[in-house]
């Protein structure tokens, strides 16, 4: 692998590491208790957990202890499930096969026995839809949940109506089927979740070493799997090493493209559409004066534009986006881009693709849960099925054959955070110059917190050797991976998060996405138990709400299937060289999530909510603006923000920078007041010694060029645009009223009293120096002309004159660029400082 050279690096600390016993005699006494998992091809996923790594496939505790009987039951139904996949994967593609295979199944023979209008059902189905959609529908009563099918009491015929139910259902089945065929369909999926559900009863606990027993516990047993620390580069330990591997990410962007998973339902967001009450996916979430999908393009456009600025080249990166059906996520998501024209990015540049929905089980059973006639209560399949799903439909070949890319980032919709500072440019430039296979975002993590973690995994096979990289950890599965949560010296956990901020190798995951169930194609699979699904049941017109959970893939566990080998064991300061990395940095310049509703009256627990992220948000702002000398009032507690907003906010369109280093140029000094607004929708802009108190909105509605290509993406031009000149200008007015009740500061919902807007239209220019606007005031500059604001009275009234835009007036900022540095300078004819300090 490559190394990280002279970069700073995170020295690992001596503490506790977990290190499994030793996988044979695991097995073997497992195999003892468990006599039907005895043949290894049909040993699917709790198993894998001590075969093949720490992040395989685990399960949640239901809760109490299981009585005998339903372990027996459930040991029978896994024995019967397994020899049923056997049959069902050895039939291959072949659909007359696999019914052939199901129908010879016993309980399958005996589900239709009893429902001649369901057998009869499921062959209309045939004759309509095809084989392959009778095959789903058969796999669900072999799989024994014949229950879902039991609403047909007679042979539907296509005019009567109830056709289109079965249709609908063997439609959703057969993505199932289909998807999951490397496990062997529905059968599989089933099998899996029942032997995740028995193995969260069963699987013995791992052993936490002392660094001092690690060495012996290694030497005393072979195949375990040892987690450290994660060593690797810090951006928070030195800004010279965020700014070089930042520099390194730049460069790279040409070859980069982009990946958002939008496909989750968002449950605890409780997003609804104000004017029909539908529920919304997370995406459509209007934060900061946008949805959350546009701010993640933003962010993207804006590196876009640094590279022009830096390289005077204009590359489009190509963006994957997951959907799924939950919630008409899909529909809606599509709906969005096309309202947005596509962001100015054109309809070519993004791909997007659905994942499955999947049956949710309960706890109890493994049954699963059905909300009516004919419909299965189902959700989306977990992050994780994007690599599998986007080999399968072309993503991998589109992205890397057709748009010619190697590698890419990979941001969740909720965090908006990932794009501050250096972050995504460091990742891609540690992952690009070290051809790593994969990469994560880390940060640090309160002790306890419902996060994963990321470790450093060590790993020895029977040979001797040694595999190496980062992988991680969920938090469900931290007690029956005998890890425990502790604090370091800092009192923050010893383990740091993961953040699903990642950097993927696309030949190599798409490779392992290639690997079928002994590779990356289901990485990190695990049932999560302990949550109560919620649902209406339109049988008995009630809600009902059911312990249990379905099979869920973990998309960053498939750094699971690319570590690096060595042949002789590697020590401290060496493994975080090998195979996928980690990358630190302080933990609000990384993840500040949007994931759930606060309570109404909550005041002390913000994390993970829209108000919290927000206010992350106006922190980083206020670090950002006081580095560039510009003194801002102190921050608000919870409660006083909750009440009266943040103490100054500051938004900006992230191409003003959206390094910090190339903001500090074009803002700088000055002062906002308490509770003053600054908004700054523009990219070439010159703001000096800027004196606030209330409310400035400076808009371009052409912030990086007026020209448009064929398909409507926008052509960056830097001499053609909206522009700003304000130095020494001050401002007065009433701002917002934040204590109204119209007022939502984390949406950019403001109720103002007054403001001062200066809006540009077009190729444009505003200047103003020296000058007082007091009160309300608008100022609109029309597409081709230019603006000045003049007062030679600093009592008297403000001369506005509008002229035609001369050579003169179209200045721009020029980058200049080192591994260490960038200076800014304004190339214009127009009396100003020149170069930025």
């Amino acid at each position: 692998g490559g190394g990280t050279g002279g970069w700073g690096r995170r020295a690992p600390r001596k503490a506790a590491r977990c290190v499994s016993k030793d996988t044979a005699r695991t097995q073997g006494r497992r195999k003892s208790q468990n006599q039907h998992r005895n043949k290894p091809s049909e040993r699917l996923g709790a198993v894998r957990a001590l075969a093949e790594g720490p992040a395989a496939a685990q399960a949640e505790a239901p809760g109490a202890a299981a009585s005998p009987q339903r372990q027996h039951a459930l040991d029978g139904e896994i024995e019967r499930l397994a020899a049923l996949r056997g049959r069902v994967v050895a039939a291959g593609g072949d659909a007359e096969a696999r019914l052939a295979a199901l129908a010879a199944d016993p309980a399958a023979k005996a589900f239709f026995a009893r429902n001649s209008g369901a057998d009869a059902a499921c062959a209309e189905v045939c004759r309509h839809e095809g084989a392959a959609a009778e095959c789903a529908l058969r796999a669900v009563a072999a799989a024994g949940q014949g229950h879902v099918l039991d609403s047909a009491n007679a042979s539907p015929s296509a005019l009567s109506g109830e056709l289109e139910d079965w249709v609908a259902l063997a439609d959703k089945m057969r993505r199932v089927d289909v998807f999951y065929d490397a496990l062997g369909g529905i059968v599989g999926y089933q099998l899996e979740a029942l032997q995740q559900i028995r193995a969260s009863e069963t699987l013995e606990r791992l052993t936490l070493l002392e660094e001092q027993d690690v060495a012996a516990a290694q030497s005393a047993h072979e195949g375990e799997t040892t987690y450290y620390e994660p060593e690797g580069v810090d951006l928070a330990a030195d800004e010279s090493v965020a700014f070089r591997t930042a520099m390194d990410g730049l460069r790279a962007l040409p070859s980069m493209a982009e990946i958002y998973p939008l496909g989750g339902a968002g449950d605890r967001l409780g997003l609804r559409d104000e004017a029909t009450g539908e529920p919304l996916p997370v995406a459509l979430l209007p934060y900061a004066g946008r949805s959350l999908l546009e701010g993640l393009v933003r962010d993207l456009t804006a590196r876009e534009w640094l590279y022009f600025k830096c390289f005077g080249e204009q590359h489009v990166t190509p963006v994957a986006v997951m959907t799924s059906d939950a919630k008409g996520n899909s529909r809606r998501v599509t709906d969005l881009c096309e309202k947005a024209g596509w962001f100015g990015r054109g309809r070519q540049s993004f791909r997007l693709f659905e994942q499955p929905m999947v049956p949710v089980v309960d706890a109890e059973a493994g049954r699963w849960m059905a909300s009516g006639a004919l419909k299965a209560v189902m959700k989306p399949g977990g992050h994780g099925v994007i690599w599998k799903l986007a080999s399968d439909d072309g993503v991998f070949d589109w992205l890397i054959e057709g748009q010619g890319r190697q590698a890419a980032i990979v941001r969740q919709i909720s965090n908006p955070m990932a794009a501050v500072r250096t972050t995504l440019l460091s990742l891609a430039g540690v992952g690009a110059s070290g051809r790593k296979p994969f990469g994560f975002a880390s940060c640090d993590r309160a002790v306890g917190a419902a996060e994963g973690v990321n470790v450093l995994v060590e790993r020895r096979d029977s040979s001797g050797g040694y595999s190496y990289g980062i992988s991680n950890v969920e938090y469900t599965e931290f007690e029956k991976l005998g890890i425990t949560d502790k604090p370091d010296a800092n009192g923050k956990s010893r383990f740091p998060a993961n953040t699903n901020v990642l950097y993927v190798d696309l030949p190599a995951v798409s490779s392992a996405a290639r690997g079928g169930l002994a590779g990356g194609a289901f990485p990190g699979m695990i049932i999560n138990l302990k949550k109560q699904i919620g649902f209406y049941d339109e049988i008995a017109h009630t809600e009902r709400s059911v312990r249990g959970g379905r099979l869920e893939c973990t998309m960053q566990n498939v750094a699971d299937f690319l570590m690096e080998r060595s042949e002789r064991r590697l020590g401290p300061g060496e493994r975080g060289d090998h195979g996928p990395f980690v990358l630190f940095n302080q933990r609000r310049f990384v993840t500040s999530s949007a994931k759930k509703q606060r309570p109404p009256g909550e005041t002390k627990h913000l994390h993970q909510t829209p108000d919290g992220s927000f206010r992350d948000l106006q922190a980083n702002a206020a670090d950002m603006l006081q580095g560039a000398g510009v003194d801002l009032p102190p921050a608000r507690s919870d409660e006083d923000y909750l009440v009266r907003g943040p103490s100054a906010s500051v938004l900006f369109h992230p191409a003003l920078g959206p390094l910090w280093e190339v903001v500090r140029q074009k803002v700088r000094g000055g002062r906002l007041g308490e509770g003053s607004e600054l908004r700054l929708e523009i990219a070439e802009a010159s703001v000096v010694d800027l004196d606030l108190e209330g409310s400035l909105l400076v808009e371009a509605d052409s912030p990086l060029g007026t020209a448009r290509g064929e398909d409507g993406a926008m052509v960056f031009d830097d001499s053609s645009c909206g522009r700003v000149i304000l130095e020494g200008v001050t401002v007065r007015n009433a701002g917002v009223d934040w204590e109204h009740e119209g007022t939502q500061p984390w949406a950019a919902r403001h109720r103002r009293k007054e403001m001062c807007s200066i809006e540009l239209r077009g190729d444009s220019a505003f200047v103003a120096r020296g000058v007082t606007f007091a009160g309300e005031a608008q100022f609109v500059v029309p597409e081709g002309m230019v603006m000045t604001v003049t007062q030679p009275d600093a009592e008297g009234e403000l001369i506005v004159s509008t002229r035609k835009l001369e050579a003169e007036d179209r200045w721009r900022w020029d980058y200049t660029t080192t591994d260490d540095d960038v200076t800014l300078t304004l190339a214009t004819a127009v009396n100003t400082s020149g170069v930025v300090a």
